[in-house]
């Protein structure tokens, strides 16, 4: 059982590099666009629900909570960097996020195998799109594609850790599964109304506008 954790966590890790091999950075822009219907899609269909379900109404403050703890972290890191400290967020958020998709996996696989390969694909299946959005961000914010493979894929690998501390310290650490989602929901809120959505409203380019919606419809179907 612990040999299948591991296994399927190192691949979900794995999927943080699609966007090197799959984008076309000519068009970063429209991978933004996509990036931000995406997020808001897991922060509101999602991560918010999760919590909810796990927490109940708490789950609410605790996303306010994230919105503005991460205003204050980009409001600092904003003196030096605007744009990477977008980036930055990204990464801290995506890590957080990869960490309790590791404890997802591992609680699953301690129910039933089949659960674990279950639930496994679906972390897959909705890890895609937000990995390849959040790609697209770091490019943005002026890494080179090499630094932003090898900064996603370090992000990616905290769902290993998630399930490694899964294993070690069992239902105390899936307790704290529901305040991070909270947390992580206002994050990515956050990102997409102060960062991504404005940047693509300066453009005003239709484009830009189907591909966010788009990105919201397939957000939600995954």
């Amino acid at each position: 059982m612990i040999v299948e954790i591991f296994i399927a966590t190192i691949i979900i890790s794995f999927i943080s590099t699609l966007g090197f091999f799959i984008l076309d950075f000519k068009y970063a822009r429209l991978f933004i666009s996509f990036a931000a219907g995406v997020m808001l899609s897991v922060a509101f269909l999602d991560l918010l629900p999760e919590s909810v379900s796990l927490r109940g109404e708490e789950a609410f403050p605790l996303a306010l909570s994230g919105i503005l703890l991460f205003f204050l972290v980009e409001s600092f890191l904003g003196w030096h960097h605007h744009k990477k400290a977008s980036g930055l967020l990204v990464l801290v958020g995506d890590a957080l996020h990869n960490f309790v998709d590791g404890i997802a996996i591992a609680a699953a696989f301690f129910v039933s195998p089949e659960l674990g390969f279950s639930t496994a694909l679906a972390v897959a299946l909705h890890e895609i799109p937000q990995e390849l959005g959040d790609f697209s961000i770091l490019i943005n914010s002026g890494y080179s594609k090499n630094k932003a493979l090898l900064l996603n894929l370090v992000s990616g690998f905290t769902a290993v850790i998630g399930a490694l501390l899964f294993v070690l310290g069992g239902s105390y650490v899936e307790g704290t599964s529901p305040y991070v989602l909270a947390l992580i929901s206002g994050m990515f809120i956050y990102i997409s109304a102060t960062d991504l959505l404005p940047e693509l409203l300066q453009k005003k380019k239709v484009e830009n506008i189907i591909i966010m919606l788009i990105g919201v419809a397939i957000g939600g179907l995954l």
